[in-house]
């Protein structure tokens, strides 16, 4: 009966991660707080309508309206183990996992709702749902694919829509690349959004809010005054997760985006690893030295057939925080944090997990102390060889910039970057090395000060109110 029963010959799978946007929906107070009206939201796929979706949920719901949500897919909600796991407030109802139409009924029935809120428009029960929402005085928050108003109109599942909605002299905005670096506005009526966009030559992603929130146009541009709007700052990092960075960067509004410019591999000989792991009843202590040793280890201790029992009577340090969360998620708690000293203090016979080659702060720390220690390499690092989407592109026009928490991530970073103009890129440093590398290198240089994630976001910001008045030269250091 045209049900999907099996899948077969599958070449590939597309996975679906929802994200939150806090903030995305300031500027829309007059539609949150002034009496709530029937809203469709129109974007082509990518445009983030359903981010937008979710955070309106939100925002209704911490307002004290009750909302009924009809999840179908999980996008929106992520319910597990019937909670949400992404933010919808504290007054919405969440039906998961059943057709948006048969659950935005039983959410009419049964959850008395003010506003029924659903992620995309695409079956004409879904229509029909609608309808049913209006007949029962319940506001509808709903998405719907599409470039515009003329592109729903030539669809007949849209067209009674529209015609029992707005007035078509009702305030639109059509916002391109919204919550990025790239955000554009463009404000008319509903009735003439399409050419308005179309003239202001707004291109995809964008979002099509409807509503009389939407004459308020300096309230719409809430993104302008973040002292990091404007800027797309790439992160790259060395394989040891995202950058801490990251988040604090987003929250003063600059676009991010990560890159791991260096993997954690096996040694090139694992021989020696498989060894040692034969004899570790002869050591006191195991010393691991990054998040990347953690792993190496446990995979080739898993590979010969032994698991954490093998480290029974052993006691345990990190080198790091990050170490020691790494350690934590193989069930072991670090007997001993190193960071910032306490090598004195280990007794007995030492063993050192570390990365093959390089440098390590805890070798030489071992050394300096007269510490007897064997060391054996659980993995090596390999720089990346390629980008996997276009460095030049994320990096041209105006408010581009690199942050580099380490050498390693702006040695990384410059072997991708290599044969690139870099010279009206900043580089945001957490040092001085890092900073000689990247003048090295032609970039504009922004050091941290203090040398700390608080420090590189300060000299950002620092950097583009300068850019943005006009008084920073071309190849001018903060």
């Amino acid at each position: 009966h045209g049900e999907i029963r099996s899948f077969g010959e599958i070449s590939s799978l597309c996975l679906r991660f929802p994200r939150e946007v806090r903030g995305c929906a300031d500027g829309l107070e007059e539609l949150l707080e002034g009496g709530f009206e029937n809203t469709l939201i129109i974007s082509p796929p990518g445009g983030g309508k359903t981010t937008l979706l979710r955070e309106l949920v939100r925002r209704l719901s911490e307002s004290g309206v009750r909302v009924g949500l009809a999840d179908e897919r999980g996008e929106v909600a992520a319910m597990r183990a019937g909670a949400p796991q992404l933010d919808v407030g504290p007054m919405t109802d969440v039906l998961s996992g059943a057709p948006k139409a048969a659950a935005v009924m039983s959410l009419l029935r049964c959850m008395s709702p003010q506003v029924v809120a659903f992620d995309e428009i695409t079956e004409p029960e879904d229509a029909a749902a609608c309808s049913s929402c209006y007949g029962c005085g319940v506001k509808l928050l709903a998405t719907a694919h599409g470039s515009g108003e003329g592109d729903l109109r030539r669809r007949g599942l849209y067209r009674g829509l529209l015609d029992a909605g707005m007035d078509p002299d009702t305030p639109a905005a059509v916002l391109q690349s919204g919550t990025t670096a790239r955000q554009r506005c463009v404000l008319s009526t509903l009735r003439e959004a399409e050419a308005a966009a179309r003239a202001a030559e707004i291109e995809s992603p964008a979002i099509i809010v409807v509503g009389k929130a939407c004459a308020l146009s300096e309230e719409l541009a809430w993104a302008d005054s973040r002292p990091l709007q404007g800027v797309r700052v790439l992160l790259p990092h060395v394989g040891e997760g995202p950058s801490a960075l990251a988040e604090k960067l987003s929250a003063l509004g600059a676009e991010t985006a990560e890159l791991t410019v260096r993997e954690a591999v096996p040694p090139a000989n694992p021989a020696p690893l498989g060894e040692i792991l034969g004899r570790l009843g002869e050591f006191s202590w195991l010393l691991f030295d990054g998040p990347a040793c953690v792993s190496g280890f446990f995979d080739a201790l898993l590979a010969a057939g032994k698991d954490s029992r093998a480290l029974a009577g052993l006691k345990i340090a990190a080198g790091g925080p990050g170490t020691g969360k790494a350690l934590f998620e193989y069930g072991l708690r670090a007997d001993l944090l190193l960071k910032g000293g306490g090598i004195s203090m280990l007794p007995g016979k030492l063993l050192l997990v570390c990365a093959e080659g390089g440098g390590s702060a805890l070798r030489d720390a071992l050394r300096a102390a007269a510490l007897p220690f064997e060391e054996i390499a659980a993995c090596r690092f390999l720089y990346r060889g390629h980008c996997p989407f276009p460095l030049a592109d994320f990096l041209a026009g105006e408010g581009s910039a690199v942050a580099f928490p380490s050498l390693a991530a702006a040695e990384g970073f410059l072997r991708l970057a290599a044969g690139l103009d870099l010279s009206r890129t900043a580089a945001l440093c957490i040092g001085e090395k890092t900073a000689a590398r990247a003048r090295l290198a032609g970039m504009q240089v922004l050091t941290a000060d203090p040398p700390a994630l608080d420090g590189m976001a300060a000299a950002l910001a620092a950097w583009n109110c300068a850019r943005k008045a006009g008084t920073l030269s071309e190849r001018r250091s903060i």
